[in-house]
């Protein structure tokens, strides 16, 4: 037992490593799309002051009902401007109908910190335009 506890110890201080890695990897939309509902709001609290391209395209897709949940509930899918469905993970197109998912949720916490999101942007937009 005393030989297995360097190899434990070792993977024990690997395995957060790893888990960090790929969650920091995460593009925006993978990130909004596995959070659960309390969480998406605070993502997009958090976002609205970095609220860059990737992360627009995100909470655009999320507000306009586009991010389903697979038939096997093990992925988020995005349905493209074309009605074509693609994994958010991978961009790997998914055979199947949009009609027959479930959309993610927008709670009603959600839909306030998407409104405070949008204000942020506008007042953005009509700053640097003033300047």
């Amino acid at each position: 037992m005393q030989l297995f506890k360097p190899l434990f110890l070792l993977l024990s201080l690997l395995l957060p490593l790893s888990l960090y890695s790929s969650l920091a990897a995460a593009s925006p939309l993978s990130e909004l799309a596995h959070a659960d509902p309390a969480d998406r709001a605070g993502l997009i609290t958090q976002w609205t002051v970095q609220a860059d391209g990737p992360r627009r395209q995100a909470v655009a897709a999320l507000e306009e009902g586009r991010l389903f949940t697979s038939a096997d509930g093990n992925h988020v899918l995005l349905q493209g401007a074309d009605g074509k469905l693609s994994d958010v993970d991978n961009g790997q197109p998914v055979a199947g109908d949009a009609s027959s998912l479930d959309a993610l949720p927008v709670n009603n916490s959600v839909r306030s910190t998407l409104e405070a999101f949008h204000a942020a942007g506008d007042l953005a937009t009509r700053t640097a335009a003033s300047a």
